[in-house]
């Protein structure tokens, strides 16, 4: 916390939310990988989906009682919310992978989920980055 307030553990939410968007990517090419254990996998990034909501009702609620905060009130709202909905969408596909009890993917799946993985990776990598920029 420096002298006029602002509080840099916005970054640290911010950052933990874009690794658990991350780790839910390589969570789901698991799954597609070793569709025998589906559930198993389904089940870990639904604990990681709920890790990430916590942390964007954390972050809104500091961010609504900050008076100063490191970035604009409404793009730190933005900004966590839209990595939570990378983390929802990658729960939703890994539950409906699990639901339907696919038997093998497809060969344009792992493709595509890599380039997820790499994706959420570079992301991560980026927001990293917000607290140089202040």
């Amino acid at each position: 916390m420096s002298l006029f307030g602002k509080d840099t553990s916005f970054y640290d939410i911010l950052e933990a939310q874009a690794s658990i968007a991350a780790q839910a990517a390589e969570g789901l090419l698991a799954q597609i990988r070793d569709l025998s254990l589906a559930a198993e996998h389904a089940q870990k990034i639904k604990d990681l989906e709920n890790q990430g909501d916590t942390l964007s009702r954390t972050l809104f609620h500091k961010t609504d009682a900050t008076f100063v905060t490191p970035l604009d009130k409404e793009d730190l709202h933005a900004l966590a919310g839209a990595l939570d909905d990378v983390t929802d969408h990658i729960e939703a596909a890994a539950a409906r992978v699990s639901l339907y009890e696919f038997k093998e993917s497809r060969p344009d799946v792992e493709p595509l989920v890599k380039l997820l993985v790499e994706v959420t990776a570079a992301t991560l990598e980026a927001v990293s980055t917000l607290r140089d920029l202040s």
